[in-house]
């Protein structure tokens, strides 16, 4: 009882979106992706709160049971998360057809909305980062680029990653033809006609 250690509570998550499938991928299939929620910190995270950005290319597939599934938003919490460990959370999606923005239509984010500290107290922000339930105000990776899965950045630096959102892409293989006639009737036997063929 001669000495008594203390030290600053660090209070530090990350999060990072991946699937263990690889495409090319066709409408209908099911795609699990697995977040994993990290606790960089020194304090016991609580109530993790995650939200799930639903693209138009996705629709939830049956069996979600730890989601709250409305519209394009998936939430689900995760209950504790000691410090240095990390938990991972499932989301299946089912691949479906888009016909506009398809750059970002296979394009499936995930961030950190919120937590409670090991004191019960709401978190909204950490060290390098700023929790909330808006995809379009963080440092967004883009898709295997060098920020993808990245977990160490400082995101309240410019140019740096915020590590409490991460995003995962499938590549979608989608060929359509059409055939016309190009040349205009009436026709004869034996008379040559032109065809379009378009892809």
């Amino acid at each position: 009882d001669d000495h008594d250690p203390a030290g600053p509570s660090i209070f530090d998550l990350a999060l990072r979106k991946t699937t263990s499938l690889t495409g090319p991928f066709r409408y209908g299939d099911i795609v699990p992706f697995t977040i994993t929620v990290f606790n960089q910190g020194n304090t016991i995270a609580r109530e993790v709160n995650v939200v799930d950005y639903v693209p138009a290319g996705f629709t939830a597939a049956t069996g979600n049971f730890a989601w709250n599934i409305v519209g394009n938003m998936a939430t689900t919490t995760i209950a504790e998360i000691l410090p240095g460990a990390s938990v991972s959370v499932t989301i299946n999606l089912t691949v479906q057809p888009s016909y506009s923005n398809n750059n970002v239509a296979w394009k499936n984010e995930a961030e950190i909305k919120n937590a409670l500290n090991e004191d019960g107290i709401l978190v909204t922000s950490d060290m390098d980062s700023s929790f909330d339930m808006d995809p379009t105000n963080d440092n967004e990776p883009v898709c295997d680029g060098p920020d993808d899965d990245e977990i160490s950045e400082n995101g309240k630096i410019p140019g740096q990653d915020q590590d409490d959102n991460d995003v995962e892409c499938i590549n979608v293989f989608d060929l359509a033809l059409r055939k016309t006639v190009v040349t205009p009737p009436p026709y004869s036997y034996s008379q040559n006609v032109r065809f379009k063929i378009a892809i």
